[in-house]
C-alpha cells in the first residue's frame, strides 16, 4: 500500500513538473511589429519607424559616454525619431521595441 502511494506520488510530482515546464515556455507579452531604417549621422542616431503594434524607439550607442535614447513612439503610424547628440562620437543606432 506505501510503495504504491509512492509511486503515485512520484507520477503525480512528475506530472506537475511537465506542466510547469510547458507553461514556463509561454510568451507572457505580446511583441511589438515595426519597421524601421535607422543610422547615424554627425553624433546622433536617427530612424524612421512603422509602427504596427507596440512601441519603438532609437538608442544612440555613444562612445566613452552614457547613450542617448528617443522617445518611445505612442500609438501606430509612421514615426522620425532623433537622439541627442553623444559628447564624443557615436559608434552605431539600436532599435529597441516593446510589446
Amino acid at each position: 500500500m506505501i510503495r504504491s502511494f509512492r509511486m503515485l506520488l512520484v507520477a503525480a510530482l512528475l506530472g506537475l513538473s511537465l506542466m510547469a515546464g510547458v507553461a514556463a515556455a509561454k510568451p507572457h507579452k505580446p511583441h511589438a511589429n515595426a519597421s524601421c531604417d535607422y543610422g547615424t549621422a554627425n553624433d546622433y542616431a536617427w530612424g524612421f519607424c512603422h509602427v504596427l503594434s507596440g512601441q519603438a524607439r532609437i538608442r544612440a550607442d555613444c562612445a566613452y559616454a552614457p547613450d542617448r535614447y528617443s522617445r518611445w513612439t505612442i500609438g501606430t503610424g509612421y514615426f522620425y525619431l532623433q537622439t541627442g547628440g553623444c559628447l564624443f562620437s557615436v559608434r552605431r543606432a539600436v532599435l529597441e521595441l516593446r510589446g
